[in-house]
């Protein structure tokens, strides 16, 4: 599945997103699932996604892995992946869901944004169908998201009951 470009910039109404930092603490090399649900009366016939993560991101809708990303840019200057969804979807309820892997310090190949936020961000707009009828899902407060602790495994303390014995 490939991500093609627009053929026009998008119009974001989308909100950048990020869980309070009272729920859940800031820290280096974090992983957050974001999670959004919603309900379609019918299929739709054309679908588009637009989204950009700083640092890096794996979209899935419906359980399907639709991309990775953000696309490689200059620094300091983000380049936000386009995807064609629309087969995706259905009718009934639908789940866009995006881990977010937030460096929080310079590496080789990564640089904050200048007097940008001390913290992940997502933004996330999914337009479904065009005129009178579109529909718009977008990042916003609405959204739903915890933190990925499945990187801690290896080190103290773990909880390991729920961990599989071996045979």
């Amino acid at each position: 599945y490939s991500a093609e470009p627009s053929q026009a910039p998008v119009q974001w109404t989308a909100n950048w997103i990020w869980p309070s930092v009272k729920a859940i603490p800031v820290h280096d090399n974090q992983f957050v699932q974001f999670r959004k649900t919603f309900r379609l009366e019918k299929a739709p016939e054309k679908a588009s996604l637009d989204i950009f993560a700083d640092s890096r991101y794996q979209l899935f809708v419906n359980g399907d892995l639709v991309g990775r990303g953000p696309a490689r840019s200059p620094m300091y200057w983000g380049y936000y992946d386009v995807f064609d969804v629309g087969s995706k979807l259905h009718a009934g309820l639908n789940v866009i869901a995006v881990e977010v892997r937030w460096f929080g310090t310079p590496l080789a190949w990564y640089r904050p944004f200048p007097g940008g936020w001390k913290h992940g961000s997502l933004v996330c707009q999914l337009d479904i169908g065009q005129g009178e009828t579109k529909k718009v899902i977008q990042t916003d407060s609405t959204w739903k998201a915890t933190e990925d602790h499945s990187w801690d495994w290896k080190t103290p303390p773990v909880d390991d009951c729920c961990l599989a014995p071996m045979e």
